[in-house]
């Protein structure tokens, strides 16, 4: 896959080791990013708030707090650097580059979130599984690389179930055990909704406006249509919690447990 940007576009790379960090901010060079960096999380909390979002961000899950910290001592310093980014614009492409790489386990509160446009990567990972994860960051997919919770178990699924709101949760049960009314075409569409309208478009070979018409029936048919909140968060949100992954290779879905 070609990574999916036009004209100047600005990269942030949040890494504390110098070599991993010199080699992410090289490679992102060469793919026409203008690229900044932060070593330790006050120089990343900085970089957020002093320069306007990026298009992109690379970001360790455990930081140091100042260069004389010898040893990260949480992973949450970069879920909260996180957080900021999408806060400030929640279509910044993020990358999770990261040494906890076995288990999504880590990055529960960003995908209770709803985010879009996520992905995450075992740090030293092939330069090939890095342009994926930039690939469908960019195309504000939520992607998991291949074989990412191999150390995971299969009650990760409840997990992500028990992190979320009781009303926000019962209505993603809700949401899946409705999904297998849909027809084929708006299942399609449906699995595909973490992605922009023309993105699912692109990806499906049919028309934007298509898309949008079955992107209605589906509401419909899950009884959102004209919801503008359901259970404190948007119909489009809710459906985006089922959205695909992609993990040990299989297409799964964020939230599996009753299909």
């Amino acid at each position: 896959m070609s990574v999916p940007i036009s004209g100047p576009a600005t990269a942030f790379v949040i890494e504390d080791d110098p070599f991993a960090r010199w080699a992410l901010g090289q490679y992102l060079e060469s793919l026409r990013f203008t690229v900044l960096t932060a070593e330790t999380y006050t120089d990343a909390a900085a970089l957020i708030a002093g320069y306007p979002p990026p298009r992109l961000a690379v970001v360790d899950l455990a930081l140091r707090d100042n260069p004389a910290e010898r040893i990260p001592q949480s992973r949450s310093r970069g879920i909260t650097l996180v957080h900021a980014l999408k806060r400030r614009d929640p279509e910044v492409a993020v990358v999770i580059w990261s040494a906890y790489g076995g288990t999504i386990a880590p990055i529960l509160p960003l995908l209770t979130s709803g985010y879009t446009g996520l992905a995450y990567v075992a740090k030293g990972s092939p330069q090939e599984a890095l342009h994926d994860a930039i690939t469908h960051a960019l195309r504000q997919d939520v992607f998991f690389q291949p074989g990412i919770d191999h150390a995971a178990t299969d009650s990760w699924e409840q997990m992500f179930l028990d992190a979320l709101e009781p009303a926000v949760a019962a209505t993603v049960v809700k949401l899946a055990r409705c999904f297998d009314e849909l027809t084929p075409q708006q299942r399609a569409v449906a699995e595909r909704m973490a992605c922009t309208t023309e993105a699912i478009a692109h990806q499906l070979g049919i028309r934007v406006t298509t898309v949008r018409k079955y992107i209605d029936a589906i509401y419909d048919r899950l009884e959102l249509k004209d919801t503008e909140a359901v259970a404190g968060t948007d119909a489009k949100c809710c459906l985006r919690w089922r959205t695909s992954c992609d993990v040990c290779g299989q297409r799964r879905k964020a939230v599996f447990p009753l299909w």
